[in-house]
C-alpha cells in the first residue's frame, strides 16, 4: 500500500524556509554588522570609487541604509537573508523600481524602469523634471 502525503506541500516549504532563516540567526546581527555589510555590497556593485562620492546615510528608526547620488539617483540597501540575497531598490527622479539590483547594469535597468513609469504617467521626463524642482523649491 502506497501511502500519500495529505499534508499541505506549502506548508512543508513554509516551515522549511523559516527554519533555514532561524539558523542563519539574523537576528543576532548588529547595526554595525549590517552596515559593514551594506558597504560591502555597495562596493562590489558600484565601486569603491562611486561608494565614496556617494552621499551614505541611514534611517535610525527602520536601519535602511542610503545612498544619494545628486537630486535624481538614491539606492536603499535592503538586507538579504545571506549577502547574495541583498540588493539595492533603485529610485530615479523620485521614482522607484520594484525591480532589485544586485549589479551595475541591474541598477541601470531599473532606471531604466523608472524612466518608462514615469513615461506611461502621462508626463515626460522633462516636464516631470520641472514638476520635482518646482515642488522642491516650495
Amino acid at each position: 500500500m502506497t501511502q500519500t502525503n495529505t499534508q499541505n506541500p506549502h506548508f512543508s516549504v513554509s516551515i522549511k524556509a523559516l527554519t533555514e532563516l532561524d539558523a542563519l540567526k539574523m537576528h543576532l546581527l548588529t547595526r554595525q554588522e549590517v552596515e559593514a555589510r551594506c558597504l560591502e555590497f555597495a562596493k562590489r556593485v558600484l565601486g569603491e570609487e562611486l561608494v565614496e562620492k556617494a552621499c551614505f546615510y541611514d534611517d535610525e528608526e527602520t536601519g535602511i541604509f542610503y545612498f544619494g547620488f545628486g537630486d535624481e539617483l538614491e539606492l536603499t540597501y535592503i538586507l538579504g537573508a545571506t549577502p547574495e540575497d541583498d540588493y539595492f531598490l533603485v529610485s530615479f527622479l523620485e521614482v522607484t523600481s520594484p525591480r532589485a539590483a544586485r549589479t551595475m547594469a541591474g541598477v541601470g535597468m531599473a532606471i531604466q524602469h523608472a524612466k518608462y513609469l514615469i513615461s506611461h504617467s502621462g508626463m515626460d521626463i522633462n516636464s516631470y523634471l520641472e514638476h520635482i524642482f518646482l515642488i522642491e523649491e516650495e
